[in-house]
């Protein structure tokens, strides 16, 4: 976990993506909340 208010923009990772078959970057995204369902 990071701290939001530090670190307020996206964290952006490289990672292998299977579908492109190459290295590509990737943004985090929005985590779905468990509770309101």
């Amino acid at each position: 976990s990071r701290n939001v208010i530090n670190t307020p923009e996206k964290l952006e990772l490289k990672k292998f993506c299977p579908r492109c078959k190459k290295h590509t970057l990737h943004k985090e995204a929005k985590l779905p909340n468990p509770k309101k369902q």
